[in-house]
């Protein structure tokens, strides 16, 4: 069943990079991938639930192989990784609202974070000592960089991905030491 949910995903991606989102039918998605109109919607409500669905595939991407060095170079693979995903998230942003597309991938980005968050090194780090404070710092990183990004596709953003790594790390540890 996960690989009917990914195939599909895949050519929704593949949509993505020739056409606008608002001009691909669900008709075109069940050609392409050899499915039925009937499979859809067994996996999804429709075609938002689809998006929904490739972009938490994309964010499972980006936390995948991270350098574990330093926070600071965690956080450059990690946006490394996102600006991977540019190309396909200018289609989506420049035709979904952002905010639909933070609630589509904020749940699973802050799961990630709470995973990298309950590392003891990282736990010690950030001084967490309660389920709540973890669940906090996992808002707050989520947001923020969800943010970082939406502007940095959106070319609202300036300040290169290295750059913002190093000030956001040198942010965090003077909030952590004092």
């Amino acid at each position: 069943m996960r690989n009917t949910k990914k195939k599909m995903a895949g050519v929704l991606k593949e949509l993505l990079e020739k056409k606008h989102f608002h001009k691909i039918t669900i008709e075109e998605l069940v050609e392409k991938t050899g499915m039925t109109r009937q499979s859809f919607y067994y996996h999804f409500a429709d075609i938002y639930d689809l998006l929904a669905y490739l972009c938490q595939l994309e964010v499972e991407n980006w936390f995948s192989d991270l350098d574990e060095s330093s926070f600071t170079a965690w956080l450059d693979s990690l946006l490394l990784h996102m600006e991977g995903s540019r190309h396909l998230f200018e289609r989506i942003f420049d035709e979904v609202r952002g905010g639909v597309i933070h609630d589509y991938i904020f749940d699973k980005m802050k799961d990630q974070f709470k995973e990298v968050i309950r590392k003891p090194h990282v736990v010690i780090a950030l001084k967490l000592e309660t389920e709540e404070q973890i669940d906090f710092a996992a808002d707050f990183l989520s947001d923020s960089i969800f943010w970082f990004f939406f502007m940095k596709v959106t070319k609202k953003s300036k300040i290169e991905r290295e750059e913002f790594a190093e000030k956001y790390a040198e942010f965090l540890s003077n909030v952590i030491t004092e």
